[in-house]
């Protein structure tokens, strides 16, 4: 019986999903004690959310492929016997195009060893090398997307509460009512209580930065953004 092509993703992604889970209920739970919340698992999460990404797999994935599709042709092309056989096939070793649908099952395993690389090494960064401030928001329900990590190439600012000072570079929705800011300067986990007028300038963050979905707790709060 052939291996399910989700074999090893499965066990290793639900570990990590359900080591986030854990923490989440932490940060959002009513005791108002947080400093037992840890950073590892949350990191772990937030590096394979980064790598684990369909158009980041896809675009690796496809890129092997065509360097090994080169590979193989450039080979082919000097090989007697593989001349002899493309000719009789009636494959033209120097149509490219020919050669587009082409796909190895081995491609799928180099993808998913790459993605762990990447993961792993975004969250190392994450863990060892960036400020951590979580925005708690009562009043409007943060919007959450299909592209969670809204960076950019210079500070977020949202009022007074985040500065140029702080470097916060990367917003990042967890929940309704929790969003995560990474600073660049390493420093101590903070957490604070945001106003509406705050939480509606990172939705609008949320929502420039969507590639096609955007989600809501309910229609209204789409609609009063």
């Amino acid at each position: 019986m052939a291996d399910s092509p989700t074999l090893i993703e499965n066990p290793m992604l639900s570990t990590i999903d359900g080591s986030f889970a854990k923490e989440m209920e932490k940060l959002i739970s009513d005791n108002s004690d947080k400093t037992n919340v840890c950073l590892y698992n949350l990191s772990i999460f937030l590096g394979f959310l980064s790598a684990r990404h369909p158009i980041f797999i896809k675009e690796f994935q496809s890129g092997f492929e065509k360097r090994l599709i080169t590979e193989i042709l450039k080979h082919a092309r000097t090989d007697e016997n593989a001349k002899k056989k493309a000719q009789e096939m009636g494959i033209d070793l120097y149509d490219e195009s020919e050669f587009e649908e082409i796909s190895f099952s081995e491609s799928r395993n180099v993808t998913l060893v790459k993605m762990i690389e990447n993961a792993q090494k975004n969250a190392k960064f994450i863990h060892y090398s960036m400020g951590w401030l979580f925005l708690h928001s009562l009043e409007v329900n943060f919007l959450l997307c299909d592209d969670p990590f809204i960076v950019k190439d210079r500070p977020i600012e949202v009022r007074e509460l985040i500065s140029h000072s702080d470097e916060y570079i990367a917003l990042i929705p967890l929940s309704r009512q929790l969003c995560l800011a990474l600073s660049s300067v390493k420093k101590d986990i903070k957490h604070e209580f945001i106003k509406e007028d705050q939480a509606r300038v990172i939705n609008n963050l949320v929502i420039g930065n969507a590639k096609k979905w955007v989600i809501g707790a309910t229609k209204e709060s789409l609609e009063n953004v």
